[in-house]
């Protein structure tokens, strides 16, 4: 027995699976950017509002590290605020800084999805990307609060070992030995 397989119905199965994963992102896309411009001050806490005053006087001050100012454990380099403050200083408007910065985030974890999955169906990108943003959880220190709103705390954390694999999966696949290259993205995930 043989089994035929109509590979124009797959392509055009996967065309339309990747269209709609397309769309979901974008919608999910619309959304935190959304979020971001319209609903900060429905969860403007402690510590973002801290995060904020802290971008706003190293822009002021012209400084990055503030005489003075009660630091926390991480500088507050390791979330949106790297990229919101210099938009900060073209904008005006913190609010619309962090916006902005988080949508770039975004989309920097999308580009790195795909090179992650470089040389396979758009598929797998995608689908992990609509995974990603999904805003499952939304509270004060929930999924979506840290990764994609506000002051994004998580965001770089999550981009670092996603870029490094990345890189390693580019740096080996120029080697040339499939077969290792696997092993040991495996042991570095």
């Amino acid at each position: 027995m043989r089994i035929k397989i109509d590979y124009k119905e797959t392509f055009r199965g996967e065309k339309r699976t990747v269209i709609f994963l397309l769309l979901l992102l974008i919608a999910e896309l619309v959304f935190i950017l959304y979020s971001n411009l319209f609903m900060y001050d429905t969860r403007l806490d402690m510590d973002m509002a801290k995060l904020y005053l802290h971008v706003i006087e190293m822009w002021e001050n012209k400084a990055i590290f503030i005489s003075g100012w009660s630091y926390g454990t991480t500088l507050e380099f390791d979330c949106a605020s790297i990229l919101a403050l210099p938009l900060y200083g073209l904008t005006g408007n913190i609010y619309l800084a962090f916006a902005i910065s988080n949508l770039i985030f975004c989309l920097l974890l999308i580009w790195v999805l795909f090179q992650i999955f470089e040389g396979e169906s758009t598929l797998y990108p995608l689908a992990s990307a609509v995974i990603v943003f999904i805003p499952y959880q939304s509270g004060l220190l929930d999924y979506y609060n840290m990764m994609f709103f506000n002051g994004s705390q998580y965001i770089v954390k999550a981009l670092i070992p996603l870029l490094l694999t990345a890189l390693l999966k580019r740096a080996y696949h120029r080697i040339g030995n499939p077969e290792r290259n696997e092993v040991i993205m495996a042991v570095f995930i």
